[in-house]
Order: C-alpha cells, then structure tokens, then sequence
C-alpha cells in the first residue's frame, strides 16, 4: 500500500467521499439541464369524420374488399335451393335443403382449416397482405363462378371448397384496417 505525495490531496477525506445517499454523485462536476415541462393535459378528443380519416382511398379499397365476399356468399342462398333442384329433380325438398347445409359446412370447413395458414402467409415477406388478399379476392370470384357453371352435386361441392379454402381474407382485413388507421378509440 502505497502512501500519497504530500502533493496529492488525501483521497479518504475528500468532498467526494462525504457523499450520503441524498448527495448527488456529480455535485460540482457537470451541470444537468433542467427536466422538461410536463405535457400539457389531454384535451376533448375530436370528432372522428370521414374527412378527418388520413389515407381515405385504402380504406375505401379495404371496405370494398371486405363487402364483396359476404355478398358473393349471401347471395348464393338465395339460388341454391333451385340449382340443386336442377341437378336432381327427383329429391324431395327436405333432401335438397340437406344438401345446401352440406355446401355451406365445406365452405365454412375448408375457411377453418386454411385461415390460420392465410394469416401467416400475410405476416410471411415473400408473400404479404395484399397479395394474400388479392389471392383471396381472386379466388373467391372465380369460385363464385365454378358454382354458377357446375352442373353436377360433386362439382358444386368442390368450388365450395375452393371458396373456403381461398377465403382467408376477414383475418387479413382488418389486420389492414388496424394499420391504415393510426387513431384508435
């Protein structure tokens, strides 16, 4: 242990190490600025309007999207009944409304197994949001028109599927939605 210089100052009786946990560390070193005004208090929030909305044409495009395929879907009952009448004209009504519950469980079968693989594909880079939506968009409306032209039970059966298994788009849009508007309330 060495001693100091009698040029040195004693280390052990500093102003430094009198320094109690209320005494600040840097006294005397380094001038801090001081703290910065609190922020001012919230104000009455404002009225959200369709003009006070910033990327109007994205959501526009978004809202159209998400109307098309409930549309092309709820339009279909209403023909159902009497496209399956014309592939089979011998079954009784009963029979028929059976089967137009069988096309509306694969739809609705073919969206659970593959939403959840469209909503990772819209995360994935390669592919994306709005390819997967496009992707949806396009599938459904040839879907729509595979139904329209099938001719036979096993036909209609099959573009049913192809519409579920294509339609992972509700996931995806309003992800998108969540996105284009920054305001949440």
């Amino acid at each position: 242990m060495s001693r100091s210089s009698p040029d040195e100052p004693d280390r052990r009786h500093s102003p430094a190490s009198d320094s109690s946990e209320e005494t600040p560390l840097l006294r005397g070193f380094v001038s801090l600025p001081p703290p910065p005004p609190p922020p001012p208090p919230p104000t009455e929030p404002r009225a959200i309007s369709w003009a006070s909305i910033p990327k109007k044409g994205q959501l526009a495009v978004i809202v159209f999207a998400r109307l098309a395929e409930p549309l092309s879907e709820r339009s279909l009952t209403s023909y159902l009944f009497y496209q399956l009448r014309w592939f089979n004209p011998a079954l009784d009504a009963s029979e028929i409304a059976k089967q137009a519950g069988y096309l509306t469980a694969v739809f609705a079968a073919a969206q659970v197994l593959t939403s959840m693989w469209w909503g990772r594909a819209a995360d994935s880079p390669c592919l994306g949001r709005k390819r997967v939506l496009v992707i949806g968009l396009v599938g459904s409306a040839m879907s729509a028109l595979g139904m329209g032209f099938s001719t036979s039970l096993s036909a209609a059966f099959f573009f049913r599927f192809l519409a579920g298994s294509l339609n992972g788009n509700i996931g995806v849009l309003r992800t998108m939605v969540s996105e284009v508007v920054d305001d949440k309330r």
